[in-house]
């Protein structure tokens, strides 16, 4: 039992990371929108292609 509890808090760890992260990736963008922040020429190509 004391296993199962210790790997569900690694986890729980785990998953607060990716949570935290995500939550400043979508800061960034909000940011970024709000602000009317434009790219640069040569980033569209790149962004164009990721999309």
């Amino acid at each position: 039992m004391s296993a199962a509890s210790e790997f569900s808090r690694k986890w729980i760890t785990v998953l607060d990371e990716k949570a935290g992260f995500l939550v400043a990736i979508n800061g960034a963008l909000l940011a970024f929108v709000w602000t009317g922040a434009k790219l640069p020429d040569s980033m569209l190509h790149w962004v164009k292609a990721f999309v």
